[in-house]
């Protein structure tokens, strides 16, 4: 049987913001293991995304948040007396850890890559994205000559500035996916309405079978979040399903 699919849709900005960096955390690593020059190239411009990212949105600030939040929540288990304290204490020092790496991290996150010679010549070139043709980037085009080995190396070394921020991120989405608590629902004609959500929520995460080929849409506002499900055709045409769908969902967060 295979494995069911899970898709999951932010009910924050914070949350949104969180998630696309863990996914172009993902990507960066998946394309290291490639060890094509190709990959290289790909793995660079990973990077100045990320970079170019991080100069928009003020994520120190959201993250050291979320962490106050999520330490919040597992200081008042101590009153538990069923909760393994020993273990809680450990865990408060990591998310004390992670907390006061946030709040001590001087200017905005990336600022020390962003001084790397290379990739602030490539962050200058407004033209990067459409093509990293040799005319706009001769650096870049000579980094991806480099041997593999020697191109890596430097992409490993830069990846590990962005390290205190992965795990803080890491942190933060595997908590809060562990408050997931699923329910079983029938969309009738492929649409799903969740009414007066707890405003405290973050998350939404779906749970399809992978063998239904459907996704879903997610419009979400204060008072109510709205679940269509789609198909893709031949032609790869997004289709609105008009059949019930089964479907489980967990919505999740730490605010009451």
């Amino acid at each position: 049987m295979s494995d069911p699919i899970i898709f999951e849709f932010p009910l924050t900005q914070s949350y949104r913001h969180f998630l696309r960096l863990e996914a172009a955390f993902k990507h960066f690593e998946q394309l290291l293991t490639l060890n094509h020059r190709a990959a290289n190239q790909a793995c660079l411009l990973n990077l100045i995304n990320i970079l170019e990212f991080l100069s928009r949105v003020e994520i120190k600030s959201e993250v050291i948040k979320e962490l106050e939040y999520q330490t919040s929540h597992y200081q008042k288990l101590k009153q538990n007396p069923a909760v393994d304290t020993a273990k809680l204490d450990k865990f408060l020092q990591q998310l004390k850890k992670l907390h006061q790496w946030a709040i001590s991290y001087r200017g905005r996150l990336g600022d020390d890559l962003r001084e790397q010679p290379l990739l602030k010549n490539i962050l200058s070139k407004q033209s990067i994205h459409t093509g990293a043709a040799a005319c706009d980037s001769p650096e870049l085009a000579r980094f991806c000559q480099l041997e593999n080995e020697k191109a890596q190396s430097h992409l490993i070394s830069w990846y590990q500035l962005f390290d205190g921020l992965k795990t803080s991120i890491n942190v933060i989405l595997r908590l809060t996916r562990e408050l997931s608590v699923f329910q079983v629902a029938s969309a009738l004609l492929g649409d799903y309405l969740i009414e007066k959500p707890n405003p405290g929520n973050t998350l939404l995460r779906i749970q399809l079978t992978a063998n239904e080929e459907l996704f879903p849409e997610v419009s979400a506002g204060k008072h109510r979040i709205s679940i269509h499900f789609f198909s893709l055709n031949d032609g790869l045409d997004r289709i609105k399903c008009r059949q019930p769908i089964d479907f489980k969902y967990a919505t999740c967060g730490w605010k009451e």
